[in-house]
Formats: C-alpha cells, structure tokens, sequence
C-alpha cells in the first residue's frame, strides 16, 4: 500500500515509488511535479543516465544518441 508524500494517505491506488495519490497531483500539481522529477532523476540514475534528458533545440532522432548506440 502507497503512501502520499503531499497529503499522507495510505491507499492500494498510490504508487510505493511515485508516493502521490491522485486528489493531490490534481489539487497540488506543482508539489506533485517536483515529487515526481526526483523520483524519475533517482530512476535515471540507475542506468547512468543525467537527471533530466539533455535538450537540444535541434535534437535528435530516436536511436541516434551515443547512449542508445553504446547498448548495441
């Protein structure tokens, strides 16, 4: 059972990992957001990736960026 970080309700629909329950993403979008950036940073990190993904205002191709071609 998932435990909101924001509002601390306990329920079977709140996510163990993401830990913010629905009424809160949709009352506290901002609190929620940054929540959910740490969450998905930790969860990058894992695989060595940069917190955020880089941005480019050219970009790149899905499958064109070194870490993709590194997996191969």
């Amino acid at each position: 059972m998932g435990k909101c970080l924001i509002c601390g309700d306990a329920n079977v629909t709140i996510s163990d990992s993401l830990g913010v329950c629905l009424k809160c993403t949709r009352e506290k979008p901002e609190s929620a957001l940054n929540i959910a950036r740490k969450v998905h940073s930790k969860s990058r990190a894992v695989f060595c990736l940069p917190a955020e993904p880089p941005k480019d205002a050219d970009g790149l191709a899905r499958g064109v960026c070194k870490r993709m071609q590194n997996r191969h």
